[in-house]
């Protein structure tokens, strides 16, 4: 959970105001130009509109079937257990969406996006805006065509190349 600091009074901290609306939602969404969200519901709202969205902290990996969507995954990890995306979709699929943590006491988050990865991720997003959007990288495909991670590989939402590049460890069967 990320905690937003707004000091700046001409910023809205909005998912805590007063105008935070399913109907303002809408009517953001649908104004902007491409959206940055935590994995919740809310995620599902850009791709309805065709909006370019990048999906951070997402644990089931690849749920969302966006064509313009970016996830930067949560990756997770157990001390007595080698885990990688297949184990961890296991995990959800097994144990609900808290993969088993009230379980296993050795359960614990073993990667979260850092502000570079978001970065160059939402760089990589903006190249998903105009009409036509870029194929996958070789590596991207190389995850999808793997089946290490099965919801990935059923959709056209992509993970971060430059995430694959620095975590493709994690991909691999």
């Amino acid at each position: 959970m990320v905690s937003l600091n707004i000091s700046n009074k001409s910023i809205i901290n909005y998912a805590n105001s007063k105008y935070a609306s399913p109907l303002n939602d809408f009517l953001l969404i649908g104004h902007c130009s491409l959206v940055i969200s935590s994995a919740s519901g809310f995620n599902e709202i850009p791709n309805s509109f065709g909006k370019a969205a990048l999906i951070i902290n997402v644990h089931h990996i690849g749920q969302t079937m966006g064509r313009r969507t970016i996830l930067l995954p949560t990756l997770l990890s157990r001390n007595s257990k080698k885990f990688n995306a297949k184990v961890q979709h296991l995990y959800l699929c097994t144990y609900g969406p808290n993969c088993g943590s009230e379980i296993f006491e050795d359960l614990h988050v073993l990667h979260m996006p850092t502000s570079e990865e978001i970065f160059m991720a939402a760089k990589e997003l903006e190249g998903m805006l105009p009409d036509i959007i870029p194929s996958f990288t070789m590596l991207q495909k190389k995850i999808r065509d793997n089946d290490v991670c099965p919801l990935l590989s059923n959709g056209l939402t992509r993970i971060s190349d430059y995430y694959l590049i620095k975590h493709g460890y994690f991909f691999e069967k």
